[in-house]
């Protein structure tokens, strides 16, 4: 999860008031995506990975054990990670 200013999000969270001119902070803006650059980059470039790589079985564990698999079906796209449309291939 991100972490960010509270300033006005809340009161502009996805709204028709989110305007780039009047509620962006440029400067934020492209500091967080040249950090997110270089964060990418250097996890692409590691020599070993970063930890082991799970099974199916094993990521559907972990969405069970951290409730993430009621937020999948809340956007419809745990279906999809069952009949095996998204996710991982054995």
């Amino acid at each position: 999860m991100a972490n960010q200013e509270q300033a006005n999000y809340v009161a502009n969270y996805h709204a028709s008031s989110d305007t780039l001119t009047d509620k962006v902070d440029v400067l934020n803006l492209k500091l967080n995506t040249a950090e997110v650059g270089v964060l990418t980059f250097s996890l692409a470039e590691f020599a070993t990975t970063l930890g082991p790589r799970f099974s199916r079985s094993q990521v559907d564990t972990l969405l069970n054990k951290t409730g993430l698999d009621s937020q999948l079906r809340t956007l419809k796209v745990r279906p999809d990670w069952e009949n095996g449309q998204r996710g991982h291939q054995p």
